[in-house]
């Protein structure tokens, strides 16, 4: 995660440990990689959200400097599903499904 603007982004974990630039641009905050010049990551800028999430951050292939991170358990996919439905659309069923797969 990186601090910029009192919020908290999500950056591919193959920049762990090294510096990016943050530019904060109308209406959009990009991170940038100062050795490439290459926008590694752009969210909006400004939102209500004081965390914004991109699980792609999560995502990719090993380098020499820098493993990924550990896949999703069966817990983290169901919650990450409900997260991604729209609240009027919840069933209860839904939270008895993940009640179960949490034991």
């Amino acid at each position: 995660m990186v601090y910029f603007e009192g919020r908290q982004y999500t950056i591919p974990f193959a920049f762990v440990d090294q510096i990016l630039e943050a530019s904060g641009c109308s209406g959009v905050v990009q991170f940038v990689d100062p050795e490439t010049g290459v926008i590694v990551r752009s969210y909006p800028r400004g939102t209500k959200a004081r965390i914004l999430i991109d699980p792609t951050s999560y995502e990719g292939e090993a380098t020499d400097r820098v493993i990924p991170p550990v896949p999703l358990g069966a817990m983290a996919k169901a919650l990450e599903s409900i997260r991604t439905m729209d609240v009027a659309m919840r069933l209860v069923e839904i939270y008895a499904a993940l009640a179960e797969v949490a034991r």
